[in-house]
């Protein structure tokens, strides 16, 4: 390349942010101002003006993606002296207006985050448990076979960890009819697999209910839970721990397991205990997952 247009191109990515007459281009690289003109051209394939006008737009988009900065402040900052001229150049260069670019980016880099995070939740489901954690969860797995279910269940959208406030709402139902824990059994289903958004993930809380009920109550719905052959994990510890302990059951070792497991049932948790009254204050949950067929 022509070291003079080097020159002017180097001057110039420094300098768009400034007022950049030709004539002190034409100063700098020792041409006069047309002979400068029809070398620029003819080498970058861009004008003077447009070659500048797209530094400046280039930096706006920087600008208006990673700052808080008002268009008016970032039609000054890059360079342009109006902000008429500033919202022109950038649709006739961009497409859209800055208002509309930034926007539409926001937009995109929030989607982007969220299929980060999927792709990191994967990442993180789809390793391998050890051998140990294997042994121990193949320990506490034992097979029984479940009725179908008449239940009474109420049921929300929202994380998983979440599902305090539904159980209560559950128990509070039950509690004015007397459909009490032991001759009740209570359980959770959960529905979504773990890289799903937590706002839309499913979760129903039920109770088990005699087949005669009167199912008149606005406050619960009701359905049948089919029952089959139950491959459940006996889990007695803290609340806190259930967390872990569901990731390695439900995400980590049952898919991969040799059991054949219904694809579209879901998995349980029955509530054996009440931790309240429990002497350690631990929860006593049989969590596991239907089998393909007895």
């Amino acid at each position: 390349m022509d070291r003079r247009i080097q020159n002017i191109l180097a001057y110039i990515d420094n300098n768009f942010t400034h007022d950049l007459s030709l004539s002190t281009l034409s100063s700098i690289a020792c041409l006069s101002a047309f002979h400068l003109s029809r070398l620029f051209s003819s080498i970058v394939g861009q004008s003077i003006t447009e070659y500048i006008q797209i530094k400046r737009i280039d930096y706006a988009k920087e600008l208006l993606t990673t700052t808080e900065l008002s268009v008016t402040s970032i039609s000054s900052e890059v360079g342009f002296n109006t902000l008429s001229n500033f919202n022109k150049t950038f649709k006739h260069i961009v497409g859209n207006s800055p208002i509309a670019y930034k926007q539409i980016n926001s937009i995109k880099q929030e989607e982007e985050s969220k299929t980060q995070v999927v792709q990191i939740n994967k990442m993180q489901h789809n390793y391998p448990i050890s051998s140990f954690v294997r042994r121990i969860i193949e320990m506490n797995l034992k097979e029984v076979v479940l009725d179908d279910m008449h239940v009474a269940y109420c049921t929300q959208k929202g994380s998983y960890l979440d599902t305090g406030r539904l159980w209560k709402r559950l128990m509070e139902w039950t509690a004015n009819r007397g459909l009490l824990p032991p001759e009740h059994q209570y359980f959770g289903i959960s529905y979504d697999e773990p890289e799903v958004p937590d706002d839309q993930k499913t979760s129903d809380v039920c109770v088990v209910i005699p087949r005669d009920y009167p199912e008149y109550d606005s406050l619960v719905e009701y359905k049948i839970v089919k029952g089959g052959l139950f491959l459940k994990y006996e889990y007695y510890d803290t609340n806190e721990r259930f967390g872990l302990v569901y990731k390695d059951v439900v995400t980590d070792y049952l898919p991969t397991s040799n059991y054949g497991l219904d694809i579209e049932r879901n998995f349980l948790e029955f509530l054996m205990n009440d931790p309240f009254t429990d002497p350690e204050h631990k929860i006593r949950i049989d969590l596991g997952a239907v089998l393909d067929k007895i």
